[in-house]
């Protein structure tokens, strides 16, 4: 009796950024990383939009969270710039 072979399923191509362990930031490192002088600032995208997980009363930014936030972001703007120029 010849009994089916059971095929595993299709490997999917995994990104070297997908193994990248979850990467949270303070205020300060996030401060470092988009070269931000004030603290206010970061408050202020916060208020904007910008993903942030309060810890008793830090914020935390997950990094990926934050670039595509900022990716996003100014898509919109390069949007409403050439929509502002036709």
């Amino acid at each position: 009796m010849n009994t089916p072979e059971l095929k595993s399923p299709p490997k999917k191509a995994i990104k070297r950024r997908d193994l990248r362990p979850l990467e949270f930031l303070t205020t300060d490192e996030l401060m470092k990383l988009l070269k931000i002088r004030h603290k206010q600032t970061v408050y202020k995208l916060v208020k904007q939009g910008m993903p942030a997980i309060l810890v008793g009363k830090n914020y935390r930014f997950m990094r990926s969270e934050v670039i595509l936030f900022l990716k996003e972001r100014s898509k919109m703007q390069l949007g409403r710039a050439s929509a502002d120029k036709g």
